[in-house]
């Protein structure tokens, strides 16, 4: 596994990013196990810093919106901010509630990349910068995938690991209990607590408390969470894409 606790906290907590592969949408594979689901998670990545994360799952996973809450002291200052991530079967969403903007991206890959190639061609760069912008947009396809999936499941994070036991979290779920150990050494760094393929607790190897699920609810959601309010300004992806292109062509001018 990993050799620092903190990258692994990261992409598996905090990042969001589901390690089972690409966002599946209502027509096709189900990512959770559970038509709906409402999930508060909270998180510290060290003194002076913690994360609550408030998540919300509809359809088997087709729509799913992660509201973010971070907390932190600064120069004995409390300072706090509000994002949210949100996937839905037509568009990928990210909102920062402080400056009240947002972007919107379409869910399709494909459809994305095609666009920004077409945005390309038909600008007035030189061939050589628009040759150097298509050699990326691969890069760009594989970033809009991992936007795609939001999802918590960790399947394949898991795969090659053997649980060391069960215990019970949050009354009745019986959990599995993976040890993750240094590459190198051997040595144990912290234990994962999952169910159902979801990362219900992670605990250092002082036995610290680093994330852990504190309510789960796979029985009803909210559905008014996954409308932006109307004081939240969205921009769409590919048109701010389409006027960098038109100021890099000015630049080059």
């Amino acid at each position: 596994m990993k050799k620092f606790l903190l990258p692994i906290f990261a992409i598996i907590m905090i990042a969001g990013i589901s390690c089972q592969g690409e966002k599946k949408t209502a027509s096709n594979k189900r990512v959770y196990p559970f038509e709906k689901a409402t999930i508060v998670s909270r998180s510290e990545i060290h003194s002076g810093v913690s994360i609550r994360q408030d998540i919300y799952i509809d359809g088997y996973g087709a729509r799913e919106a992660r509201y973010t809450t971070t907390k932190m002291t600064y120069n004995d200052r409390d300072i706090e901010t509000k994002a949210l991530s949100m996937v839905t079967p037509d568009y990928i969403y990210t909102v920062d509630f402080q400056s009240r903007t947002g972007t919107r991206i379409p869910n399709d890959p494909d459809k994305v990349v095609e666009e920004m190639r077409k945005i390309i061609v038909s600008s007035k760069l030189d061939d050589r910068t628009k040759d150097q912008l298509i050699s990326r947009l691969p890069e760009e396809k594989e970033a809009i995938k991992n936007s795609q999936t939001t999802g918590l499941v960790i399947k394949d994070f898991i795969k090659d690991l053997k649980p060391s036991g069960k215990e019970k979290l949050l009354d009745d779920l019986e959990c599995d209990v993976y040890e993750i150990k240094d590459d190198s050494t051997g040595e144990l760094q912290a234990k994962l607590y999952v169910w159902n393929y979801l990362p219900i607790k992670l605990v250092d190897v002082q036995g610290r408390v680093i994330q852990e699920v504190v309510s789960l609810d796979t029985t009803s959601v909210d559905t008014s969470v996954f409308s932006i309010p109307d004081s939240v300004k969205i921009e769409d992806w590919l048109e701010t894409f389409a006027n960098s292109i038109k100021q890099f062509e000015h630049q080059g001018k």
